[in-house]
This record gives C-alpha cells, sequence and structure tokens, in this order.
C-alpha cells in the first residue's frame, strides 16, 4: 500500500461521522477479521498463505490509515 497523501487524508478526516462512512470502516474491520480467521486456519496446500497474510497485512495499514488519519494529517500542517 502506498502513504496517504495529506489529500487522502484531508478527505477521511472529512468523512468521520458519517453514517455510511462508519459502515464501511465496519466491513473493512470485519473483513480484516476474516482475513485473519483464514490466514491461521490449517489448509493442506501450503500456497495460499502468503497471500492470505498479505490481505490480513494490507487490510490492518488501511484501518490504522483511517484511525490515524487526523494524527497523521496534524503531524504534516506541524512539519511545514
Amino acid at each position: 500500500m502506498i502513504n496517504p497523501t495529506e489529500r487522502v487524508l484531508r478527505a477521511i478526516v472529512s468523512l468521520s461521522g458519517n453514517e455510511n462512512w462508519e459502515e464501511i470502516k465496519r466491513w473493512i474491520k470485519d473483513s480484516l477479521g476474516q482475513a485473519f480467521l483464514e490466514c491461521s486456519t490449517y489448509r493442506p496446500e501450503p500456497t495460499s498463505y502468503p497471500f492470505m497474510s498479505g490481505r490480513t497485512y494490507e487490510l490492518k495499514e488501511i484501518i490504522n490509515t483511517i484511525e490515524r488519519a487526523k494524527e497523521k494529517l496534524e503531524m504534516i500542517h506541524r512539519k511545514k
């Protein structure tokens, strides 16, 4: 995942409190939980494990970015 730009962070922050946005965030978090379960479930063919681990990592990064968007935006403004 690429780092979000200031513009992306501002867009995320501006959506805070929007009912539809909150539903999307819940969906992403639920997807992370499901990906974690799938990643940690034993399968006879190990070829899917790297993909599932990567999926879990990416979802976690997205959640972290969303949850910390306001903090990151404030840090950018302090550096200017």
